[in-house]
């Protein structure tokens, strides 16, 4: 867990410096290592909602992927909330 977090605090920093094309590179290594984790895909799509704010259909295919694998119920409940905020927020554009 400690290797994924610090993987995705990686991939997160480059789409914070605004390196969208390595983030994308990195969270996909990310996902493809830890495919179960639901944090690797909320992670990938947070730049496409957040940050970039230009492709919101593949932002909520990520977020819907996370609720796919999501066990625990935080995470469970974290994917749903990515969701609704997105929806929400189309809603109102």
């Amino acid at each position: 867990m400690i290797v994924h977090n610090m993987r995705r605090d990686i991939a997160e920093t480059y789409s914070s410096l605004e390196d969208y094309e390595r983030a994308e590179l990195e969270f996909e290594k990310l996902v493809q290592d830890y495919p179960d984790n639901p944090w690797g895909y909320i992670g990938w799509g947070d730049p496409y909602f957040f940050d970039k704010k230009d492709d919101y259909k593949k932002a909520r295919v990520l977020y819907e992927k996370a609720l796919a694998v999501a066990k625990d119920e935080t995470d469970i409940i974290d994917a749903q909330e990515r969701l609704e905020n997105l929806e929400e927020y189309l809603k109102d554009k």
